[in-house]
């Protein structure tokens, strides 16, 4: 099977997260299906960059000028991985407090009741 382009893989995670935040309410569907359509392309990006890390490492070998001796640095990918992770995180987290509140259920579990004697 033929690797999907990205723009298939992002409308892919779409609709994934779609049906995963079904439960959203009206007043907040349309900032909803914005910040999905973040998220999916956020989540897709970070494995293009996992794979590209996971091939090149977090490191490479930088020499400044002819002069100097090379020496190891952090590679921009790596700085471009922990920037969209954390984009990422907020995005989703912004997109779990708009479900709505889940009551914890009650139960009457003899093991809990004897517990909490």
């Amino acid at each position: 099977m033929a690797e999907l382009s990205k723009v298939a893989r992002i409308k892919r995670e779409v609709t994934a997260l779609k049906k995963q935040y079904k439960t959203i309410d009206k007043a907040h569907k349309m900032n909803a299906e914005r910040l999905i359509v973040r998220a999916a392309y956020q989540k897709i990006t970070l494995e293009d960059l996992e794979n590209d890390l996971d091939e090149k490492g977090w490191v490479e070998q930088f020499q400044q000028t002819d002069k100097c001796d090379p020496y190891e640095r952090k590679r921009p990918a790596a700085d471009l991985y922990i920037q969209v992770t954390a984009q990422y995180t907020r995005v989703m987290k912004q997109l779990d407090a708009m479900l709505p509140k889940v009551e914890a259920k009650t139960t009457d579990d003899e093991l809990l009741t004897f517990l909490g004697k």
